[in-house]
């Protein structure tokens, strides 16, 4: 019954809250002092069969919040949203523009380093945005997979795309270098960025197919790791598209003839669920979602204004390939792991129920 009082004081502050600075610090106390204490009078001492005592404890907690703001302070609080959000961007630029240097060296460099600073990249680029990362299970990695021939077993790591923060949030995990569409590679700045960070990028044409496997191939021949959405396309985030099955043919090439060990398949399910210390609904998600037709700048401007956020990944067990007999097979294995793991996630499951999907 404590969680039905819960769950309504929370959807009443998702109503009626307000992004000023003063009421974000007081709600963070509050709810911490109400629902995380156990040694607090108020909840131990709270008899759930009593009318009258559960009236007074919601109206005490929603009474005692500065819900009800004057009209003329809503203008101060778009203020300090544009104040916030210009601030992350300029932060962001800078940060940007100092270590594309760095990554240019590097990137001419034999060795991880290269691979190491695109993760600190992403990693501060998340911090700088203010998501926190909430992670389950453990990230493959290649040095644990050796062959009988010593030679190392690459990973291709697949998950659900939702938004362009995906690849910031995957990006900063896993060690591996992104599959793009073509388009994205004459996009200015971000161009950079993604040659920077070693993007392959795909046009999806018949008569470049050929020539972009082999790229890709070469890749994981050098011991390099791949990053896809399978899905071939963002979604909204309450639902999976479909895996391509076209994704998973360096898993299960045709030819036998392949210079390359066949690489692991790790699926990762990636669900951002909190937005401003509340739990992301439906309503809410598109401040996340980026997908269809909508522009970057202006999703990327409305996000910055936001803060508190968190995204929560799971890293499933690898799949082997060669336990599948062909490509759909591990496709469809593959969309039915991230498929149960983002439900829970989605779903705010316990921590137990989720460590179950991994």
């Amino acid at each position: 019954m404590l969680e039905n009082y819960r769950h309504n004081l929370l959807k009443t502050l998702a109503i009626n809250s307000c992004n000023t600075l003063k009421y974000k610090h007081f709600l963070k106390e509050k709810l911490h002092n109400i629902f995380f204490k156990p040694s607090s009078p108020q909840v131990n001492n709270l008899s759930l069969r009593s009318s009258n005592i559960k009236s007074n404890f919601l109206h005490f907690d929603i009474h005692h919040l500065p819900i009800a703001y004057p009209h003329f302070l809503s203008g101060v609080s778009n203020l300090y949203q544009r104040i916030r959000a210009t601030r992350k961007i300029i932060i962001i630029l800078t940060f940007t523009v100092l270590s594309i240097p760095l990554q240019s060296l590097l990137i001419k460099l034999p060795g991880s380093p290269k691979i190491n600073f695109a993760r600190f990249y992403w990693r501060t680029i998340c911090r700088l945005l203010g998501i926190d990362l909430r992670i389950f299970g453990k990230i493959e990695e290649q040095h644990k997979q050796l062959t009988k021939n010593t030679k190392k077993r690459p990973i291709i790591y697949i998950a659900n795309h939702t938004s362009w923060l995906d690849i910031a949030t995957i990006g900063g995990l896993a060690p591996g270098a992104f599959v793009a569409k073509e388009e994205i590679g004459s996009w200015p700045i971000i161009s950079t960025l993604c040659r920077l960070g070693r993007v392959l990028f795909v046009s999806r044409q018949r008569q470049s197919t050929v020539k972009e496997q082999q790229t890709m191939e070469k890749r994981l021949e050098d011991g390099g790791n791949l990053i896809l959405f399978p899905e071939g396309t963002s979604t909204e985030g309450s639902h999976l598209a479909p895996f391509l099955s076209s994704f998973f043919v360096l898993a299960k090439p045709i030819s036998k003839n392949i210079s390359y060990e066949i690489p692991l398949i790790q699926p990762i399910s990636i669900v951002y669920d909190r937005l401003g210390m509340l739990p992301v609904n439906r309503l809410r998600r598109p401040v996340y979602s980026w997908y269809g037709d909508m522009e970057l700048a202006p999703h990327l401007w409305d996000f910055c204004k936001w803060s508190d956020m968190r995204a929560s990944i799971i890293f499933h067990e690898p799949l082997d390939p060669n336990e599948f007999k062909n490509r759909k097979q591990l496709a469809q294995k593959s969309w039915d792991i991230i498929t149960t793991g983002t439900a829970c996630l989605r779903q705010g499951k316990s921590d137990e129920e989720i460590n179950k999907t991994i």
